[in-house]
């Protein structure tokens, strides 16, 4: 039987077939990179760097960049990146998060779909490399499906994927705790209308960090 980082590791390279550059990323045909975009204009300018965490096949990349002076997107697939948008302030680097080492600072940083993924451990390592790379008026979107009133562990075949799936919805609650622990202040916020919002027990929030130290 496969372990979960397995798991995970099949289903991302099974991406690698579907030729829509959009469901190879997000899964289904929907609206959320819209209002990804329009929530992320909120907190940048035209002298904006952005990093872009698990920027899969550049899907935020294409709409930003005319908008901000670079963007640095971070995917542990080079198979993604070889079919991302390609601009001139536009840099890709293929890392696993874990191997990844970050220098300068940032004005906004994008961790979008992802923290389903990864462990604790991950994540608060994850959370310090950040740290180093944020001045004091950056900001650090989290954006995700979260429990709502508990913990849901998705690990199954999946009809709608059709392959196996493991994913970690860490109940908001929790994950605040996690967040404020690490040093960062958390807010809130609820950014898509409620027909994307379609289980009973889980929401998708965007979570805007900031240093507190």
């Amino acid at each position: 039987m496969e372990n979960i980082e397995q798991t995970i590791d099949n289903f991302f390279r099974k991406r690698f077939n579907i030729k829509d550059n959009y469901i190879a990323s997000r899964y289904t045909n929907n609206d959320r990179a819209y209002y990804d975009v329009e929530f992320i204009k909120k907190y940048i300018n035209q002298m904006s760097r952005i990093l872009d965490l698990g920027c899969g096949t550049g899907i935020l990349e294409e709409p930003l960049a005319p908008l901000v002076a670079n963007i640095v997107g971070v995917d542990k697939y080079q198979e993604f990146i070889d079919r991302a948008f390609q601009a001139p302030n536009i840099q890709y680097i293929a890392s696993s998060f874990k191997d990844l080492q970050l220098e300068g600072n940032f004005d906004l940083i994008l961790l979008f779909g992802l923290t389903m993924y990864l462990s604790d451990e991950e994540l608060l390592d994850l959370f310090a490399k950040v740290s180093n790379v944020m001045g004091k008026n950056s900001a650090f979107i989290i954006k995700n499906q979260f429990g709502i009133n508990e913990e849901v562990i998705v690990n199954n075949f999946s009809d709608n994927l059709q392959c196996f799936y493991y994913a970690k919805y860490r109940k908001l609650a929790d994950m605040c705790k996690m967040i404020i622990n690490s040093g960062f202040s958390c807010e809130v916020i609820d950014i898509y209308p409620a027909y994307i919002n379609k289980y009973d027990n889980t929401h998708e929030y965007a979570l805007v960090l900031r240093k507190e130290k």
